[in-house]
């Protein structure tokens, strides 16, 4: 399955795909939002390096699995805000937006 557009866009969202970018919260570092606190050692596993699109896909890939398939959950957990829908939708939309200029 082709998930590029979902990477770019999720990734987006945390970083506006800048590799150095200051996060809000000093654990959470790189291009696609990454809290080192939860996700270093999956990565260090996969021999990812946590400021990569690589790992926001291996990270999502694990969450997707762990929500048994159902992406908006996924995406939800990704980012961190089971309650703030609204950013979960504008990465839909965006990869949408990516799909379409392909």
């Amino acid at each position: 399955m082709n998930r590029k557009e979902l990477i770019l866009s999720l990734c987006f969202t945390e970083s506006s795909l800048r590799y150095k970018v200051t996060h809000s919260i000093k654990t959470v570092v790189g291009i696609c939002g990454i809290d080192k606190r939860y996700w270093s050692d999956l990565l260090k596993e996969n021999d990812v390096n946590i400021n990569s699109l690589k790992a926001g896909e291996v990270i999502y890939d694990y969450l997707l699995d762990k929500n048994r398939g159902n992406k908006y959950r996924t995406l939800l957990e990704y980012k961190g805000i089971v309650t703030q829908t609204h950013l979960v939708d504008r990465v839909l939309e965006l990869e949408k937006k990516l799909k379409e200029i392909r």
